[in-house]
């Protein structure tokens, strides 16, 4: 998995634009956005680059602000914590949200959602313009999975002034932060800044499959699922079955390869195959 990193800049409540900043952002001219290296701890961040500046939260043009994950093809990252640089205090985090990402490389349909978390830690990290900056501390009630996709999208919505913001391109992952408010309609577009939010997703990442002849040939769709998951595989399914992160095992019914998951709660789950030729895999999934 990939682990990153990123920050904020400038002088003291800007102009309000198409998107709205706490501070007017001087934009350094681009020179590209490397590629991230990979990690084994599958934590994904954006560093501070001295507190430069941040968009708001909500203000006057009700405006939500999202950054992009990219998952390595085959992987799941499973989310159990972030980390968010935010402007002067908070008490509540009202919702943090994860999308795919639509045919425009923006957040598109939403694929879990969590609703007024706790904080679990707020400490100040740095002050400049005359403002605290404090990096808060959410542990997800139950983690979030993500996989079958290239990249998703997180947005976070809190009663925090801003979130950090940095211009330190170096450092930006594949996309910069998106941005929507009543300016751009409420539809989701990239930042004019051209620079990403400060934060850290704390989580695992594992392979697929633990087999290679079946990890090729394999596929789970949709994913988040509804109704059913179809199985697509070049070999043969003996039996199946689920299990929650607790490891409780679910009454589901299999059908050729249609997994009917329609009675399940809204989660993450464990789908086990079992092939006719001994191969064994296990698939994680999101019940919407």
């Amino acid at each position: 998995m990939k682990k990153l990193l990123l920050l904020l800049s400038c002088t003291f409540f800007g102009s309000i634009i198409a998107q709205q900043t706490v501070w007017e952002q001087v934009v350094p001219e681009i020179q590209g956005a490397p590629e991230v290296s990979s990690s084994e701890e599958c934590n994904q961040s954006i560093p501070t680059n001295g507190f430069e500046n941040g968009l708001f939260f909500n203000g006057t043009i009700n405006q939500f602000l999202a950054i992009d994950i990219p998952v390595t093809t085959g992987n799941s990252f499973t989310i159990n914590t972030i980390k968010l640089n935010i402007i002067n205090d908070v008490s509540t985090v009202h919702s943090v949200k994860f999308y795919n990402e639509d045919s425009n490389g923006m957040p598109g349909e939403i694929i879990a959602e969590m609703m007024n978390l706790p904080i679990v830690s707020n400490v100040i990290a740095g002050t400049n313009h005359g403002a605290t900056f404090r990096t808060i501390t959410i542990d997800f009630p139950n983690p979030v999975v993500l996989s079958g996709e290239p990249k998703f999208w997180m947005a976070v919505d809190t009663d925090a002034l801003g979130w950090e913001l940095t211009s330190n391109h170096g450092n930006v992952i594949e996309n910069w932060a998106a941005v929507r408010n009543d300016n751009t309609g409420q539809n989701w577009q990239t930042a004019n800044y051209m620079s990403d939010l400060v934060y850290e997703l704390v989580g695992e990442c594992e392979t697929l499959s633990t087999n290679e002849s079946v990890k090729k040939t394999i596929s789970i769709f949709p994913n988040p699922a509804q109704d059913y998951v179809k199985v697509s595989s070049d070999s043969l399914i003996e039996n199946a079955f689920i299990t929650d992160m607790q490891g409780r095992k679910m009454h589901i019914s299999f059908y050729g390869q249609n997994i009917d998951v329609s009675q399940l709660k809204a989660g993450v789950y464990i789908l086990s195959l079992n092939f006719k030729n001994g191969d064994i895999q296990t698939v994680k999934f999101i019940k919407k």
